[in-house]
């Protein structure tokens, strides 16, 4: 079978709430996702009047959430799962008041078996460099999931030396397996002003990745979404994004481990 995954950093940020134009970007990105019809969706930056508009959509009403509109773990923003699948067990794993990973334990269909899929958003270093920090959230983790495995979201890190805690714990990365050559990068700042607007440099980076690990699991496809304008009129910051971060859209093919 083959299963397709959404990730994306949906942008929450009060201080600058009128000039990101958060409603207009939102109706995008849950018609974007209502399109491609996922059966795993993974978002960060949620906040609770996000993840209620969300709801109302009636494809996203048909998928089973982490969390709901009231959440606390929404306030001011945090991470969504959503899938499609049976889900046999839910559990979190937090890194600190608004950072934490949201994980699934899915039964899938056509006797493939079990499959974790997990959403995360690493600490920033927008302020301070926080590699130790990230390192010690992925350690974190990695102690808890089991040897078939995914986890996609927000890592804050363009290095490969930070990717490597994860390569060395045997998962792949799969836009690189996909597109050998291709940086991929998922925030912009010399193409979106929303990540201009965000970044304290111009030096595009590959934040966002899928890491995939385990019996039965092949990279398929990865691509790219909502990384063009909106036809919406261009404002201060240029033409509107969806978000200061792109999406991705993956495959997987699962079969029996």
């Amino acid at each position: 079978m083959i299963l397709r995954l959404v990730t994306l950093n949906v942008l929450c940020d009060d201080t600058h709430s009128q000039r990101i134009q958060t409603p207009t970007r939102h109706r995008a990105i849950w018609s974007t996702l209502g399109t491609l019809t996922p059966h795993v969706i993974g978002l960060q930056e949620v906040s609770q009047q996000a993840l209620g508009d969300l709801m109302t959509h009636p494809w996203a009403k048909a998928h089973t959430c982490s969390d709901t509109p009231h959440s606390k773990d929404l306030h001011p923003h945090g991470q969504v799962l959503l899938t499609t699948h049976p889900v046999t067990s839910s559990w979190s794993c937090r890194f600190g008041p608004h950072k934490r990973a949201v994980a699934f334990d899915l039964q899938l269909p056509h006797r493939v078996g079990a499959l974790t899929v997990c959403v995360l958003h690493l600490t920033s270093s927008r302020k301070q460099p926080q590699y130790d920090r990230r390192a010690a959230q992925l350690s974190q983790l990695l102690g808890r999931l089991p040897a078939r495995a995914v986890i996609m979201g927000d890592f804050n890190f363009d290095h490969s030396r930070e990717a490597n805690t994860l390569l060395d714990a045997g998962f792949t990365d799969l836009w690189p397996h996909l597109h050998p050559g291709d940086p991929g990068f998922t925030f912009d700042p010399t193409q979106n002003g929303l990540a201009a607007l965000m970044s304290q440099t111009t030096r595009p980076k590959r934040y966002d990745r899928v890491f995939v690990r385990g019996k039965g699991l092949r990279p398929h496809k990865a691509r790219l979404i909502l990384n063009t304008p909106l036809p919406h009129p261009a404002g201060l910051l240029g033409p509107l994004f969806a978000s200061d971060h792109f999406g991705i859209c993956a495959e997987i093919e699962v079969t029996a481990p």
